[in-house]
């Protein structure tokens, strides 16, 4: 499966109801490699800070989201919890990355019942900001 950053964004409606208009978007690192773009940063909050990473799969920027291959992780426990497991199913698991373990501690239903590869708000974040500054282009 060949999963694109707008198919992650369509599996993820509840994320965009989320996002929070106070984080800080830090781009740290844009890191061309052999056959991909390394994007990095971090997302800051009034008491937390987590990092982003975005590894697509086009030389060219802008690049056009609707046709690259995409490799995501976030270091929040909603990213963990929810979308990490089916990213690496799909091999859209940032490379460098493995599914961390977690142990279910309630008895809530699971928030991604369909267990689909879809991003956190944070990873959205990133990207909209990626694509403010031309570095992303028709994001959805």
């Amino acid at each position: 499966m060949n999963n694109n950053l707008n198919k992650l964004f369509e599996n993820s409606k509840l994320v965009q109801s989320k996002l929070k208009n106070d984080r800080n978007i830090i781009i740290e690192k844009i890191i061309p490699k052999d056959d991909h773009i390394l994007f990095t940063g971090k997302i800051v909050g009034e008491d937390k800070e987590y990092d982003v990473e975005l590894q697509l799969f086009d030389l060219n920027i802008p690049i056009d989201v609707n046709n690259c291959k995409v490799k995501v992780f976030c270091s929040c426990p909603s990213f963990q919890f929810r979308n990490e497991k089916y990213l690496n199913e799909v091999d859209a698991l940032a490379d460098g990355h493995e599914v961390r373990e977690y142990e279910k501690k309630t008895s809530k239903k699971s928030m991604n019942p369909d267990k689909l590869p879809s991003v956190c708000k944070h990873i959205y974040q990133f990207a909209l900001k990626l694509e403010e500054i031309g570095n992303l282009k028709n994001l959805k």
